[in-house]
């Protein structure tokens, strides 16, 4: 596949420009992620070609050993923005699929010039040249049903309401402020969480600082319309300098939360920014200082807020999952946060010491959930026998049936000891019932689904947690 250089593509409304690394639709810059790009470009530069899944690979990911997974990802990406999958239906208008070969781009693909500047400009509107004002005498004339249609009565208290709206606009700056700003916010249908500021900067407290962050995508990822990007997208963010439209382009959000958190003995303090991405326009900012034991709750209300500044409508069902957590014993949330910690490096020493802080969480607190939850992962991920995994997650499920990790893990158990593909599959669209966004069940319900030979549905599990 010979790559084109200072080449720009139309396609549809899609306009390709591969020297300056841009997609438009309709002259407005589209996101897309730097792979799912390069993968269109593949494809366009070859229209009406077959493309071999190898050779993409090659291309995108060189001198790299990715599976094809990580393609099927970039392509539905790429579905997605064409707007290829409709009603649960494939219409594959832009991108066919020839299984378990590759990939063939069948729309119509026009190869036009570079324009000199950055944008196509739009036509300049023309302006009026004049306005006829019609006196007064005359409207009955110019428009003789106005007065039959509009009784003098009618018009008398249409006015009168006008007027009082007016003046009551001019005065009321209250419900004023509060009507533009929810007439000018934003649409908001996608959000990433960034790592939250340690601000004591003592590193042993980064493992609290990324337990917030963890914790607040996690109830945020319980609002069914709302995207939320995972946790290992977001965390490749810590310390960055970026600024954040760069960020929010590349994680193709909507909008951001940043802030940070400091501890100071058993109270910590959680500040949190909303920011609308494209624009970088702060539009939420609040700081809550509480006792560790009510940590749990203050997330959720973290969450409830954000969804009501972004004009979300919760559920009933979502609304109580966000009512709030009862408050915990201090020491075993921190012991809790502290195995997530080291569940989440993915290394065999650091699964051991999860372990062990998820049984000292359980030992402070023996109907601690999370907990029971966390060390039922961590039981499976370090290969120990299911007389360990399967009590922690039934115990997890009998503390806490309404909590999504309970049943992804008692999903897991099922699947990787069991081998009970359908009772597994029960419990992660259950998991996936309660949260959403969650990357853990997404990603157990692809490998899953993928054991049963329901290879298409893997692939969007599997898209779905990336």
């Amino acid at each position: 596949m010979e790559r084109l250089a200072q080449v720009v593509y139309q396609f549809g409304p899609f306009r390709l420009e591969s020297s300056e690394h841009r997609l438009l639709r309709d002259g407005e810059p589209v996101s897309l992620p730097h792979k799912a790009f390069e993968v269109l470009l593949a494809l366009v530069e070859n229209p009406g070609r077959l493309v071999l899944k190898e050779d993409l690979l090659k291309r995108v990911w060189p001198g790299m050993f990715v599976e094809e997974a990580n393609l099927a990802v970039a392509v539905s990406q790429l579905r997605k923005l064409f707007s290829d999958r409709q009603n649960g239906e494939h219409h594959y208008h832009y991108i066919e699929t020839v299984r378990s070969i590759g990939y063939r781009f069948v729309a119509l693909v026009q190869i036009v010039q570079p324009m000199p500047e950055a944008y196509p400009q739009t036509a300049p509107v023309q302006s009026i040249a004049a306005v006829t004002v019609l006196p007064a005498e005359d409207l009955p004339r110019k428009a003789p049903g106005l007065r039959r249609l509009w009784p003098v009565p009618l018009r008398l208290g249409i006015a009168v309401i006008i007027l009082a709206l007016l003046f009551g606009f001019s005065r009321g700056g209250g419900w004023r402020d509060r009507l533009l700003r929810r007439a000018s916010a934003p649409q908001i249908e996608s959000i990433a969480v960034l790592p939250l500021e340690n601000l004591s900067h003592d590193p042993a407290q980064e493992y609290f600082a990324d337990g917030m962050t963890e914790a607040l995508i996690t109830d945020l990822g319980k609002i069914r319309a709302l995207r939320v990007i995972s946790r290992t997208s977001v965390m490749r963010y810590k310390g960055t300098h970026k600024p954040l439209p760069e960020i929010a382009r590349e994680l193709n959000v909507d909008a951001i939360v940043e802030g940070s958190v400091q501890r100071f003995g058993d109270r910590a303090r959680i500040t949190a920014n909303l920011l609308h991405a494209r624009t970088d326009r702060h539009l939420w900012a609040e700081s809550y200082e509480r006792d560790l034991s009510d940590m749990l709750a203050l997330q959720s209300q973290v969450a409830r807020e954000i969804a009501r500044e972004i004009r979300i409508n919760l559920t009933p069902q979502e609304r109580a999952r966000l009512a709030g957590a009862p408050p915990t014993d201090p020491a075993a949330y921190q012991l809790c946060l502290n195995g997530r910690h080291h569940l989440e490096t993915w290394t065999e020493p650091g699964i051991r010491v999860a372990v062990d802080y998820f049984k000292q969480a359980i030992q402070k607190n023996p109907s601690f959930a999370l907990a029971y939850a966390g060390l039922a992962e961590a039981a499976v991920r370090a290969g120990k026998k299911v007389e360990e995994a399967r009590p922690a997650a039934l115990r997890a499920l009998q503390m806490d049936d309404e909590l999504s990790e309970a049943h992804a893990m008692m999903g897991l158990v099922r699947f990787r000891y069991d081998w009970d593909w359908e009772g597994a599959e029960s419990e992660f669209r259950r998991a996936i019932e309660l949260n959403p966004n969650s990357t853990v069940s997404h990603h157990y319900h692809a490998h899953n689904l993928l054991v049963m030979g329901r290879t298409e549905e893997a692939l969007v599990e599997d898209e779905l947690w990336i």
